[in-house]
């Protein structure tokens, strides 16, 4: 889906599409060297500023519910990395995940997504990730 409207960026660990109108705004699906933790819930959002002194910020770390897609036939659950700063989008990443490729060897991929969180930024989200397809 993405391959068509967005800027492709071939990196050593995947690919990375970003948004021709927000370099902010990126999907990257990275390739993992295994199968990661197993969380029995997501990690806390940690609030912009958060441990910094300078910082203006009083909020504390918050619990959040996990997410989940449809990506190439399997459930994936995904959560909040971050809000963000002013330098970049809040970031959102799956747990690492399985592929079994076409010539039968298992790989574990993530998928990371910068989105600047307009409209309904979650539905978007699940669409981008279900529109993923192994080749």
């Amino acid at each position: 889906m993405l391959a068509k409207n967005w800027k492709a960026e071939i990196r050593d660990d995947g690919v990375r599409y970003v948004d021709p109108k927000s370099s902010l705004q990126f999907f990257y699906i990275r390739k993992a060297s295994g199968p990661g933790p197993v969380l029995s819930e997501p990690p806390l959002i940690t609030p912009i500023g958060y441990g910094d002194p300078m910082a203006d910020n009083k909020k504390k770390p918050y619990k959040q519910a996990w997410k989940s897609s449809l990506i190439a036939g399997q459930t994936v659950r995904w959560y909040q990395q971050d809000e963000g700063s002013g330098a970049d989008y809040p970031g959102f990443s799956t747990e690492h995940f399985a592929i079994t490729t076409s010539s039968g060897q298992k790989e574990f991929y993530e998928i990371i997504v910068c989105s600047g969180m307009e409209g309904d930024y979650l539905r978007e989200i699940d669409q981008m990730m279900g529109s993923v397809q192994v080749r």
